[in-house]
């Protein structure tokens, strides 16, 4: 697993390795919230396998391969999540 960098200035929330993968996690207030150019650009430069933004939506889905919209209620199988995208 490489270690990733950071040069383009933007942020995630956090960024964890798990299972020997670089997963970022976003936390949103909005029920429908948007995933922005820059934390797109961030996650991209940080060699984030997936991207998980926390929100309290009322279901799970996908924003695109890399990117899951998952409701706060569901933060308990966020690992199960995890392994499996």
């Amino acid at each position: 697993m490489h270690t990733p960098s950071f040069h383009s200035g933007g942020e995630l929330d956090l960024l964890a390795p798990v299972e020997g993968r670089w997963t970022g996690f976003e936390i949103k207030f909005s029920e429908s919230p948007s995933v922005s150019r820059r934390t797109r650009a961030s996650a991209d430069a940080l060699g984030v396998d997936h991207l998980f933004v926390v929100c309290p939506a009322p279901r799970t889905y996908q924003v695109t391969e890399r990117i899951t919209v998952v409701p706060l209620w569901e933060i308990g199988s966020l690992r199960e999540r995890i392994v499996s995208a």
